[in-house]
């Protein structure tokens, strides 16, 4: 059974009791937040809110009821000299000197500015232990959540870096094809930390993040600060390095600092662990890459040349 309530408490209450009544599983269509109910979410997108509501329901149960004495365990006070006497918990490092896992990544670029190749180029480096632009891929699983290409398309771009990579074992890569079915993040992360839950992985990439905007404005701070967050949790609860693309503001950007040339409020360029900005250089099919590093000493600016189905340094 599928239910669409009324985003609201009236909404919540109400499929609590159809869940009750109703045999066998029942699934609650999430609605996202500003949407009233599935009436105004289909006059605002048509099919693809029903294509998106149904492939995205998840089960419903009930919730435990909360302990008003208990303190949640993020909470906990430590003095300083308990917090030295525990173990220094330092994560994996996914990219060598760029990102650890449960770390949070963006790659910025132009339209068109092999943003999607060079994440592709990435997952295969981290499924089969190789290089990515000169830096060390450590190996572990990956999930490629694709919301750009046509499954299709995205099988003829992997077999091709693949192919350039002489790799020959891909089954640490894995893929989720998700186009046509765009959704909020609010409502897809639940539904991919149980997707998950049962692997350990290394990486996962969202390609586009526009594509999780849901109602969201890119250009509204704390809506932009609301989807880091959600990322935020997705990387804290898997363990995953977390890695999304976007792209520049429209214009030239040659003259703008790397951090503020990508599009929408300046939470996207600020708020994750390692920014990889790729701007266009005055050569065909170069590139320069210029990082902006949280957890690891600054890098210089270095070229990547495009050599399909590839950028090198």
């Amino acid at each position: 059974v599928y239910i669409w309530p009324q985003n609201d408490e009236a909404g919540a209450k109400w499929a609590s009791q159809v869940a009750e009544l109703a045999p066998g599983k029942v699934f609650k269509v999430m609605v996202p937040e500003g949407i009233k109910d599935a009436n105004d979410w289909l006059k605002q997108a048509g099919r693809d809110a029903l294509k998106t509501g149904l492939a995205f329901a998840r089960p419903l149960a009930a919730e435990p009821a909360p302990t008003p004495d208990e303190t949640p365990a993020g909470l906990v006070i430590k003095a300083y000299p308990d917090l030295q006497a525990s173990p220094m918990a330092v994560p994996p490092q996914v990219i060598e000197g760029v990102l650890y896992r449960a770390g949070k990544a963006i790659v910025g670029g132009t339209s068109k500015g092999r943003k999607t190749w060079s994440l592709m180029d990435l997952a295969a480096a981290v499924a089969s232990g190789g290089k990515w632009w000169g830096f060390q891929a450590n190996l572990g699983d990956v999930l490629y959540i694709n919301f750009e290409l046509q499954e299709f398309q995205f099988r003829q771009r992997m077999e091709a870096i693949l192919k350039a990579r002489k790799c020959k074992d891909a089954s640490r890569l894995h893929v989720l094809n998700l186009r046509g079915q765009a959704a909020d993040m609010t409502v897809l992360r639940p539904i991919l930390e149980k997707a998950i839950s049962e692997r350990d992985f290394s990486l996962l990439i969202f390609d586009p993040v526009y594509k999780l905007l849901g109602n969201r404005s890119e250009n509204d701070a704390s809506e932009m600060a609301d989807l880091m967050n959600e990322f935020e949790a997705l990387a804290v609860e898997s363990g995953s390095a977390v890695v999304f693309a976007h792209h520049f503001a429209k214009g030239a950007q040659g003259g703008k600092f790397a951090i503020d040339r990508m599009s929408g409020s300046g939470v996207l360029a600020r708020d994750p662990d390692a920014i990889i900005i790729l701007t266009d250089h005055q050569e065909e099919d170069a590139y320069i890459c210029e990082t902006i590093l949280r957890a690891f000493p600054a890098l210089p600016p270095f070229g990547l040349r495009w050599d399909f189905p590839q950028l090198k340094p």
